[in-house]
């Protein structure tokens, strides 16, 4: 887990401390555990605790600020060291205690830790790790500090109590802490031994927004108290021992979420996650801390995590409730039944007694389905026959899988059947009744290229406003939308969906199988040319506009005043314009910074200018948050809100990730290219800064689907890096040698493989640390980059 750590640095001017690299704006996530034991004669017998933490690394990563309690023993006996009496003998401290102790806050801090506090006093040398910008450290001494994070300022502050405690102190050092500007209180205390209601209720009335008491051995419940203003202090009981014995324990970790809006005023959401320490897991024979939630785990389920589920929820109440996140919706999960066998038969308008199989007539089936991928148990199998595919379910599939009957237009002897004239047109019937059923805010999106990043930018943003539907992966055509749709519940506000437009027809189709409340198309240019009737982009463009024709009535249309294809179409449904820079639109972005890892910029609108920040690089990536926050801004989220969920939006794998890996830049985008996706991530990689003595390399692979138009695709990427802040490109495949060789005719250094082992050992040699390395290829080619790019740096996230 090294690495995982926040950098801390401390400003003397304005006596705060900053998380270096702001992970999101409007909004911090704090994170409070039980209590960490540093036994050094343990810790020099073990060594190394690191494999102790990997089992939070999800959970704290998902966190910017993590507290924890720490006690300290020596050596001989249980004396914490620093504790009063034993000065003469903590001065003699050999330099092995000191040693072990700075290693084992390494371990702690690498692991993601950011703030320790301790009752006693400890010794300068103690704090070590702050001089590293690692952590900080609060005991009797230091008792308090602003911490910048992500632009909220926290209050933290470590209040000692004895037998008889003053709340004078107390109330001067929070007053203290809000003149220095912190927005948020949160109070550390160890837990009287009489009197806590009163002393909670005095910390409340002194300022404390939170406030986290301790009692190492022991879980205690979490409650909210209400202030006479009408705001709430959070009372977080005891977390109690996270690490340090040699038993398996219980504890828990409450995270805090807090919101700022532009007046000032924070909004504050509370949730917690049981955890679980292991002496040794299961089969691994692991050494390690879980949460008992699957998502945060490593999907690992054992006896032992659910007893500690129950038993935490027991203990800790109601009042704060147990964070609901659930495992991420893919193809199997999430389906909702809808329709049973005598259902599915009568609005076919045949009689259910022909049913000759052994589900239930009257139970719900668990799904219906037309893809393989997505076969369950106690579902019905659509096949049309007479359009048989390599992607069709077949009889053999649908028995391996437990399908309850197949949907078909013609008859098996073998298998229970309901025969009917068109299997497709009856999928697509039941997708618009279970559609139907509910009632969410819904956005369809569809384009050229950029759909699926808007996409999942949407669905960040509209979080932040309702409960939305997240389903993981691109699903954008008709079989997909139908089962889709099928994860719906009540309690769902929004849905958004990706619509697929590269077929005649597609894009209308799609979009009255959705019935959206918005419509937004990202982009229109040379792309899936081939499959669209007329095979111009102007087709393309009527095909992507088509999208509007299941649009509801007042529905609005978003289309990108970038593009010169939709800048001048004048639809006749309302219009939303946004741009990355046309001032003309209704939403546009200005002072655009790329950052290299990040863009930071303002969007602009008639309410106002808000200031952004994306995880992504290039130009069209602005547009594509000015989008998303024009959508939101339709659909009623409030502007700071907006801001904090497209700053939280991260792509994974290999789709528009940037990320630092061993030195080096990578900017990954080898899940799907176009020519005009090609373009912009070269753009991208130019318009970004560089890393101090750093390069900006190209590493291509062939675009496909081009057919025609191959040879003067990839000889215009190559012409147009030699136009670009670009050093040096390497390709992989054939058709990519155009590209090198247009790039060499303009003088840039460019090198071209068609053999994978050779490319790979070129890029070895070539690059070096703080090289800015673009990996850019479409995904279903021989001269895919992704192998590559696993077996030189690992599989990335």
């Amino acid at each position: 887990m090294s690495g995982l750590n926040r950098k801390i640095s401390y400003d003397k001017s304005e006596r705060k401390y900053f998380v270096v690299d702001d992970t999101a704006v409007n909004e911090a996530v704090l994170m409070f555990t039980g209590n960490l034991l540093f036994n050094e004669k343990k810790y020099l017998q073990i060594g190394d605790f690191d494999e102790m933490f990997e089992g939070l690394e999800h959970l704290i990563r998902l966190s910017d600020f993590v507290c924890a309690p720490m006690t300290i023993y020596r050596n001989t006996g249980n004396a914490q060291v620093g504790s009063s009496g034993n000065e003469e003998n903590e001065d003699g401290a050999s330099e092995v205690t000191l040693d072990a102790f700075e290693a084992f806050l390494d371990t702690v801090f690498d692991s993601g830790f950011s703030l320790l506090y301790n009752d006693k006093r400890m010794r300068e040398k103690y704090r070590i790790m702050e001089s590293k910008g690692k952590g900080i450290i609060l005991d009797s001494r230091k008792d308090r500090c602003v911490v910048s994070i992500n632009g909220i300022n926290v209050g933290f502050y470590k209040f000692s109590i004895n037998d008889e405690y003053g709340l004078g102190e107390a109330s001067i050092s929070i007053q203290e802490l809000k003149s220095e500007g912190a927005d948020y209180i949160v109070v550390f205390s160890k837990r009287p031994s009489e009197g806590l209601a009163k002393m909670e209720r005095d910390l409340s009335k002194c300022g404390a927004d939170c406030i986290v008491l301790n009692n190492r051995l022991a879980l205690r419940k979490n409650k909210w108290i209400k202030k006479e203003d009408g705001s709430r202090t959070l009372v977080i009981g005891s977390l109690a021992q996270l690490f340090g014995y040699d038993v398996d324990l219980n504890s828990a970790a409450v995270k805090v979420r807090l919101l700022k809006n532009y007046d000032g005023t924070i909004d504050v959401k509370a949730d917690y996650v049981p955890l679980r320490s292991f002496q040794s897991f299961g089969d691994e024979q692991l050494k390690t801390i879980l949460p008992t939630k699957l998502v945060y785990n490593g999907y690992r389920r054992d006896e032992a995590l659910t007893a500690c589920r129950e038993r935490v929820e027991s203990v800790l109440g109601t009042e704060v409730k147990m964070d609901g996140t659930g495992i991420p919706l893919r193809n199997t999960n999430g389906f909702v039944p809808h329709f049973s066998i005598r259902e599915l038969y009568e609005m076919s308008g045949q009689d259910s007694s022909a049913y000759n199989g052994e589900y239930p007539v009257d139970e719900k089936l668990k799904a219906f389905v037309i893809r393989p991928e997505e076969l369950i148990n106690g579902c019905a199998a659509f096949v049309d026959e007479s359009k048989v595919r390599r992607y069709s379910i077949t009889e053999e599939m649908a028995r391996e899988k437990g399908a309850a009957i197949l949907v078909t237009n013609k008859k098996h002897e073998n298998f229970p059947c309901l025969v009917v004239d068109d299997p497709n047109r009856f999928f697509k019937d039941l997708a618009i009744k279970v559609r139907n059923m509910y009632n969410p805010y819904t956005v369809a999106i569809t384009g050229t290229v950029g759909k699926t990043t808007t996409t999942d930018m949407i669905k960040s943003v509209m979080k932040y406003g309702y409960d939305t539907l997240d389903i993981r992966g691109n699903f954008n055509t008709w079989h997909c939308i139908g089962f889709c749709v099928q994860k719906l519940r009540r309690r769902h506000k929004a849905y958004i969906q990706e619509v697929h437009g590269g077929n005649t027809g597609a894009a209308s189709e799609n979009s009255k199988l959705v019935s959206p409340d918005a419509c937004v198309v990202t982009y229109v240019g040379a792309a899936h040319l081939s499959q669209i009737a007329g095979g111009t982009v102007q087709d393309v463009l009527r095909e992507k506009l088509s999208i509007t024709d299941g649009l509801k009535e007042g529905g609005t249309l978003f289309l990108n005043n970038d593009n010169e294809y939709l800048r001048n179409v004048e639809p006749s449904v309302k219009t939303i314009r946004y741009s990355s820079f046309d001032t003309n639109a209704d939403y546009y972005a200005e002072n655009i910074q790329d950052l290299g890892d990040r863009q930071v910029f303002q969007i602009v609108s008639k309410e106002g200018r808000y200031d952004a920040m994306i995880m992504l690089t290039g130009a069209h990536n602005v547009a594509n948050a000015v989008c998303a926050f024009a959508v939101g801004r339709e659909a009623g989220i409030e502007p700071y809100r907006i801001i904090a969920g497209l700053s939280r939006f991260r792509t994974e794998g290999m789709r528009q990730n940037t990320v630092k890996k061993d030195g080096y830049l990578l900017k990954l985008d080898c899940k799907s290219t176009t020519p005009d996706s090609m373009l912009n991530a070269l753009k991208g990689l130019s318009d970004g800064q560089r890393l101090p003595g750093g390069r900006k390399i190209a590493i291509l692979g062939d675009t496909a689907m081009l057919k025609g138009q191959s040879i003067y695709w990839h000889t215009k990427y190559g012409e147009e890096i030699a136009k670009l802040d670009i050093d040096a490109v390497i390709t992989l495949g054939k058709r990519s040698m155009h590209t090198v060789k247009a790039a060499e005719e303009a003088g840039v250094e460019a090198y071209g493989y068609t053999d994978r082992d050779e490319f790979e050992k070129k890029i070895q040699e070539f690059i070096k640390p703080n090289d800015t390395l673009l990996f850019k290829s479409s995904m279903k080619v021989k001269a895919s980059l992704i192998p590559t790019i696993e077996k030189l740096f690992g599989k990335i996230q």
